[in-house]
C-alpha cells in the first residue's frame, strides 16, 4: 500500500497568501468608500430634488407663494403649528407627514424625531451624522411664551435670507414671499444641506464657523452650508431643480474671500445667489 503524505502550505507561501489579500484590499476598500459615499450623495439629491419638487407644487397651489420660513429663535410655537411653515407644507405636497405631526408623535411616545443613523425620511441626509458633543435629548426644545414643547433636527434647511426682499403679510404676521419678486429663480438658493457636525468644516474655516450652534436651526444660508458629499452640499434652486456645489465655492464670497468678516463681502455670485434682493452679507 502506497502512503501519501499531505503536503501542508509552507510559511513562504502563506506570506505570499496574506500580502496578495492585502493588497486585493488596498485596492478595493478606497474604491467600495467611494461607491459608498456616491450612493449617499445619489440619495441626498433625491432628497432635495422632492424638496424642490414639493415647493413648486405648493407655490402652483398658494397663489405663487413660497411657503413661510418659520421664525428665527422665539416664538417657535407659532412656527410648528403653521401649516405654511415649509417643514409641514412641503412634505404634505408629496404626500408625507408635516414635521409637526412627526414632532409632536415623538414626544407623545417618548421618542425622538429622525436623525442619523435614521436616513429613512426626507428630513435626514444619509451622509449625516448627530453631533458627538450631544446627547439625542439635545433635540428636546420648549417655547415658554406659547408653552410648546418640539423637538427639531434638520439636514435640509430654508434659506435664510429669503425673506429679505418684498413679502406679503398675513394677519398673524406671517410673511410671504412671491416667485414674482425672485428674479433669475435658476441661481437663488431656496434650501440647502445644513452641517450637522462640525467634522464637515473645512480646516481653514474651522475657526469662523465652529461656535455657531448645531442644533436647534431650521434656516440656513453658506455660513451654515455643509460638505458631507464629495466636498460639497445640494442646494435646491427657486425654480425647484436641485445639484451639487462644491463648498469651497458656495462659501467664498464675489470678491474671492472665504472670511465671513471680510469687508464688504458679497456672497451672492453668478450661479449661486443667497439674497435675491440685495447682497449677501455677514
Amino acid at each position: 500500500m502506497v502512503y501519501r503524505k499531505n503536503r501542508a502550505f509552507t510559511l513562504v507561501e502563506l506570506l505570499v497568501v496574506i500580502s496578495t489579500i492585502a493588497i486585493l484590499l488596498a485596492i478595493l476598500l478606497p474604491a467600495l468608500g467611494k461607491a459608498r459615499a456616491l450612493a449617499r450623495a445619489i440619495k441626498s439629491q433625491s432628497n432635495t430634488r422632492q424638496w424642490g419638487i414639493g415647493a413648486i407644487i405648493f407655490t402652483n397651489t398658494n397663489d405663487d407663494y413660497f411657503p413661510w420660513e418659520g421664525n428665527k429663535d422665539d416664538y417657535m410655537g407659532i412656527t410648528f403649528r403653521s401649516e405654511k411653515w415649509w417643514a409641514n407644507a412641503i412634505p404634505k405636497m408629496l404626500g408625507q407627514k408635516s414635521y409637526r405631526e412627526i414632532s409632536e408623535a415623538a414626544i407623545k411616545t417618548h421618542n425622538f424625531v429622525p436623525m442619523p443613523p435614521d436616513h429613512s425620511s426626507i428630513f435626514i441626509d444619509p451622509a449625516a451624522q448627530f453631533p458627538n458633543s450631544f446627547t439625542k435629548n439635545a433635540v428636546n426644545f420648549y417655547d415658554s411664551v406659547y408653552q410648546y414643547e418640539y423637538q427639531m433636527f434638520f439636514c435640509y434647511v430654508w434659506n435664510s435670507e429669503m425673506n429679505n426682499g418684498p413679502t406679503i403679510s398675513t394677519a398673524d404676521d406671517i410673511e410671504f414671499v412671491k416667485t414674482a419678486n425672485v428674479k433669475r429663480p435658476s441661481e437663488v438658493a431656496l434650501m440647502m444641506e445644513m452641517r450637522t457636525t462640525n467634522d464637515e468644516l473645512d480646516k481653514d474655516d474651522y475657526a469662523y464657523y465652529r461656535g455657531r450652534p448645531l442644533l436647534g436651526r431650521h434656516r440656513g444660508d453658506w455660513k451654515r452650508a455643509a460638505r458631507r458629499h464629495l466636498k460639497g452640499l445640494h442646494i435646491v434652486f427657486c425654480d425647484g431643480h436641485s445639484k451639487r456645489v462644491k463648498y469651497d465655492w458656495a462659501t467664498t464670497n464675489r470678491q474671492g474671500a472665504r472670511d465671513p468678516d471680510y469687508p464688504g463681502g458679497d456672497w451672492n455670485k453668478s450661479g449661486l445667489i443667497w439674497n435675491a434682493f440685495g447682497p449677501s452679507i455677514k
